[in-house]
């Protein structure tokens, strides 16, 4: 989560995306699916002066907010498009990494290889 999608300057928007891929790639981890979501500004869990710097920092970034409340910035519509889209590519996952190994080989043994409830989507 960084505010700094919500820019209005270029490189700062090109700097929030970078972290992500940066993290990633200290990690050695490559993902299929990732997404970067801006959050909340809390200004109310902030002192006088604190207020202040994160105002004029995101003045320069082109958002400019009352300092006097929270401002919640986060698009939950995009967030839940990524949580079903991961849900869709998890429970795949799950389906064949839990199948008893006579199904994860293709066999019809009729060993019960139904995947559990609890690891199918909407189960």
């Amino acid at each position: 989560m960084s505010l700094l999608q919500l820019s209005t300057r270029e490189t700062s928007r090109t700097r929030a995306a970078g972290y992500v891929t940066g993290f990633l790639s200290q990690l050695g981890w490559q993902p299929t699916l990732t997404a970067s979501f801006a959050g909340a500004m809390l200004y109310t869990r902030l002192g006088w002066l604190g207020k202040r710097i994160e105002r004029g920092v995101w003045r320069r970034e082109g958002i400019d907010t009352d300092i006097t409340r929270d401002h919640e910035f986060t698009r939950w519509e995009e967030v839940d498009r990524f949580a079903e889209a991961f849900a869709a590519g998890s429970s795949l996952h799950l389906r064949r990494t839990l199948a008893p190994p006579s199904k994860r080989h293709g066999s019809t043994a009729g060993d019960g290889g139904e995947v559990p409830a609890v690891c199918r989507r909407g189960g």
